[in-house]
């Protein structure tokens, strides 16, 4: 039978050496999957993780508002989206080079438009609340537990009252998810930007939010940031201490020799129960935030491990 719990010896598993948010959030979400692919390692041939879609076009946008950005140099809206034309051409073969295979032409623009649109978009947003870009991909370092946590922020924006600014810039087809996770107080990613940085900063305040590139919207919980503000139920400080909270239960869980399937976990739950795996997310979400804890949704889309846990041909 299919189970949603593994046992493993006691403190076989180690605490991670080095923590980052996508470990973070992996290790939240899926105990099990945290530990096939951080601890023991596991992963598919290169050949089989070639970025496409989403992901390939993302990555060309990140790298092409990187290259922009980079010299310091601040930009007007229109020159910005020339720039960007050049900078898809040069970039194209390294990084989505699918989009010059035969048969690829008209797909090929409408990238490229795409790309270009969110370029302007995102730099008359910048310009408008009259920002500037100080870094792009700026390493960011600190610890929890003595435990070195790294992360990389997309964009480092000041304004001239020196108030500062992290935009993470996403390409995904719905602005949905990123919205939700501000207004649910679960914008784990955003919070951990703003920790990193009150530490490197010594400020007490950091303005974040997620630039959604195929959409051209900036979405925030902060009045300097967006012109139509989310209500989030908490601060980003809090949403850092219920998830460290998370991540603290997680540990001791495995050290104690559980490793949770979370995703086999709410499928299972979702039967017993008779309700939809949405429905059973809210109660176990609302659950984690009664407890002080935060709920991270389990990686199932982005699993190579499906099969072994049995979340891919073995629930049904």
């Amino acid at each position: 039978p299919i189970t949603s719990s593994h046992s493993v010896p006691q403190s076989a598993i180690r605490n991670p050496d080095r923590l980052s948010y996508s470990q973070m959030s992996t290790l939240i979400g899926c105990p099990l999957k945290w530990a096939l692919q951080y601890f023991a390692e596991l992963k598919l041939p290169e050949s089989q993780v070639i970025p496409t879609g989403n992901q390939m076009i993302g990555s060309l946008c990140h790298r092409i508002i990187q290259a922009l950005y980079d010299n310091g140099r601040q930009w007007n809206a229109e020159d910005a989206g020339v720039e960007a034309s050049i900078l898809f051409d040069r970039l194209l073969p390294a990084l989505a080079s699918e989009l010059l295979l035969e048969g690829n032409t008209v797909e090929k623009q409408r990238y490229r438009d795409a790309i270009c649109t969110a370029v302007r978009l995102l730099t008359e947003a910048i310009n408008r609340r009259h920002l500037k870009v100080e870094k792009t991909e700026v390493p960011l370092t600190a610890t929890i537990d003595s435990i070195p946590f790294i992360g990389f922020a997309d964009l480092l924006l000041r304004d001239a009252a020196g108030n500062v600014y992290v935009l993470d810039l996403k390409w995904s087809s719905s602005s949905k998810y990123r919205r939700q996770e501000i207004e649910e107080g679960t914008a784990l990613q955003l919070a951990t930007y703003a920790w990193m940085l009150r530490s490197a900063e010594q400020a007490e305040q950091i303005h974040t939010g997620y630039f959604m590139l195929a959409q051209g919207q900036l979405i925030s919980d902060s009045p300097l940031l967006s012109d139509e503000v989310i209500n989030a139920p908490c601060s980003l400080e809090e949403v850092w201490n219920r998830g460290v909270t998370s991540l603290k239960s997680a540990c001791r869980q495995m050290s104690d020799g559980l490793l949770e399937a979370r995703g086999v976990k709410e499928l299972l739950l979702s039967k017993e129960n008779d309700l939809s795996e949405e429905k059973t997310r809210e109660k176990i979400a609302a659950e984690y935030w009664d407890n002080g804890m935060l709920y991270q949704r389990p990686p199932c889309n982005f699993c190579d491990f499906g099969h072994l846990c049995g979340r891919s041909g073995g629930v049904r």
